[in-house]
């Protein structure tokens, strides 16, 4: 707990008007405020260079990267229910290069590298099920399952399994 305040205190503080990065972190504070995150990290870089000795500037530096990658997360999320899944891995990279450890970086990767094929997948099984092979569409359904874990594809797949049991 004081470990936060310390550093919600040291974030809200001003570097003094002595301080030669003055400029440089108002304006950081400033494109923080407007969601200009790329921008603050350029600002707080370039402030840190000039005040090293700065302690305020490293911390408001990692809340920039972590409110950035954040950005990131919520942009490749909406590319992924876009289906844009090549766009949103460049936006989960963009977040993990900025928080390695995000874990909702990490499984939005996983996802947009994992759905594009698991979409070929279900399309397989859905034209094997207009056929009436039943087998091949619960394998097909089975293998995208595996990778996704998603509900509605398991759905398709107990399905298609009910449709296979009417059958026989």
């Amino acid at each position: 707990m004081r470990l936060i305040l310390a550093l919600m205190m040291a974030l809200a503080a001003e570097p003094g008007a002595d301080s030669p990065a003055a400029e440089l972190m108002a304006a950081a504070r400033a494109e923080l405020a407007a969601g200009s995150y790329e921008q603050a990290i350029a600002h707080l870089t370039e402030a840190q260079d000039k005040d090293p000795g700065d302690p305020s500037i490293p911390i408001l530096l990692a809340k920039a990267r972590l409110d950035s990658a954040a950005n990131y997360v919520k942009v490749g999320r909406q590319l992924l229910a876009d289906r844009k899944y090549a766009d949103a891995l460049v936006a989960f990279d963009n977040a993990l290069d900025l928080a390695p450890t995000d874990a909702l970086a990490k499984r939005g990767k996983d996802a947009a590298v994992k759905w594009p094929r698991a979409e070929v997948y279900c399309k397989s099984a859905e034209e094997y099920l207009k056929k009436g092979d039943f087998d091949y569409a619960i394998a097909y359904y089975e293998k995208a399952f595996d990778l996704t874990k998603d509900p509605s594809i398991g759905k398709w797949l107990q399905a298609a399994k009910a449709a296979r049991a009417k059958k026989r």
